[in-house]
């Protein structure tokens, strides 16, 4: 199996998202212009839930192999050393390891558990304040291999298989390149891409323009700005709503050793109806789904059409099945009737009646029935099985047909004469 067949992308959970409850104590809606300090960058999706109650708690249940709980910290100390505030994280009731920071900063990795079993877990989180408040602003996990979602946002690193680069580009912390002209290619399916970028700071600090294109389509210009100083996940630019489907999107550095480099760390991009290429991965209720996986995507409504072809097909195929064996059977009993008619014409020309007829038609029409696939001769002659060593004796029906007239009920009838051949011995 190849690396890309492998390759799972994490999935981000913004604070808002229903998965996540929040408990009855203390959880607010924090406001986003009091988290601007660090050189972080700005929090995700511009919100954060907050709690500076004594005892609050959330939960966040998920089927993945690792998760990433980021946010805001900003911690106070007293006199005695003691900070505020405090939490503790724990997945299925085992705590992982918290990552507590004594200056501000957003982005932060407030606890992270980097591999753990594959399956289901929960993620709780006890938060202890005395009035500084704690903030939470998404999380990050990666998924089971097979997992599928009605949407999400993904997290394309810089060396995620979609992710083709081309002459100039160099790694350090995330992907960089200041050589004009040089550009990265990034496909993906979904409706709007963001490029999160590391900007080092040691580089010349002259602004300059760059672009990029979706799909071969006109170049959109944005400015890369010189830093002073590093600064980590910083919103590059965010496309404009896409239509839903698979993109090829293409950045470009217009600069060059005088000026800023152009970086790549790594992509959120919105999936929003998002399939792999099975079948078997369709959403039952019919709403969009996306696997996190590097395999070939295919539209959804390609992919709906697949189902519902072989749902179609499924059912036709049945059906043509049972008609053909209602066919087969009718066929069948068609011949079964139309030899055993012709049976009854050629062994007995007229109705009989009676014990000394019923026997020997019994036992012609069980031995028809053992060898009716051989067929019969003009003369009406049966082939018996062959037996080695042993003659094959023939069957012959004499047909005896009277003048036609018919006497007057009291005079003397003359007897009709059928000949039948005797009952055999079984072989």
């Amino acid at each position: 199996m190849s690396a890309a067949s492998t390759f799972v992308r994490q999935v981000v959970v913004d604070d808002t998202d229903p998965a996540i409850s929040y408990g009855p104590e203390g959880w607010f809606v924090a406001d986003p212009s009091v988290l601007t300090k660090g050189n972080w960058g700005p929090i995700y999706n511009g919100t954060s839930h907050a709690t500076a109650s004594t005892n609050s708690t959330l939960s966040f249940s998920f089927k993945g192999t690792s998760i990433t709980v980021k946010g805001s910290v900003i911690i106070s100390t007293d006199t005695n050393n003691i900070t505020d505030p405090t939490w503790t994280c724990s997945v299925d009731g085992t705590e992982i390891p918290s990552n507590p920071f004594n200056f501000p900063e957003n982005n932060w990795p407030l606890c992270n558990q980097p591999q753990m079993a594959s399956g289901a877990h929960t993620l709780t989180i006890q938060v202890k304040s005395k009035g500084q408040p704690f903030y939470i602003d998404h999380l990050e996990y990666h998924p089971l291999l097979e997992a599928v979602f009605p949407s999400a946002v993904l997290v394309y690193s810089d060396s995620d298989p979609a992710l083709t680069y081309g002459a100039g580009w160099a790694q350090g912390d995330g992907m960089s390149t200041q050589t004009a002209g040089s550009n990265a290619t990034l496909s993906f399916y979904g409706t709007s891409a963001t490029l999160i970028a590391y900007i080092s700071g040691k580089g010349p600090p002259n602004a300059i323009i760059a672009h990029y294109t979706i799909d071969g389509g006109a170049p959109v210009t944005f400015q890369l700005t010189g830093q002073s100083g590093a600064q980590y996940n910083q919103v590059i630019f965010t496309t404009p709503g896409l239509p839903d489907g698979p993109h090829n999107l293409t950045v470009t550095h217009g600069g060059d050793i005088n000026h800023t480099p152009l970086s790549v760390k790594y992509f959120f991009v919105t999936n929003t109806t998002t399939v792999a290429s099975t079948a078997s991965s369709l959403s039952s209720t019919g709403t969009s789904v996306y696997r996190p996986t590097s395999t070939v995507l295919v539209s959804p409504h390609r992919a709906e059409n697949i189902s519902s072809a072989i749902d179609i097909v499924g059912g036709v195929g049945g059906g043509v099945f049972l008609l053909a064996v209602q066919g087969a059977i009718y066929v069948w009993y068609r011949r079964r009737q139309r030899r055993a008619t012709g049976e009854a014409s050629m062994f007995s020309p007229y109705p009989m009646s009676g014990s000394d007829t019923a026997r020997p038609f019994v036992q012609l029409s069980g031995y028809f029935a053992r060898t009716r696939k051989r067929g019969f001769g003009a003369t009406g002659e049966v082939p018996r099985p062959s037996r080695a060593k042993r003659a094959s004796p023939l069957v012959r029906t004499v047909r005896h047909e009277d003048s036609g007239l018919r006497l007057e009920d009291g005079a003397q009838r003359i007897p009709e004469i059928v000949e039948l051949p005797p009952g055999y011995t079984p072989l």
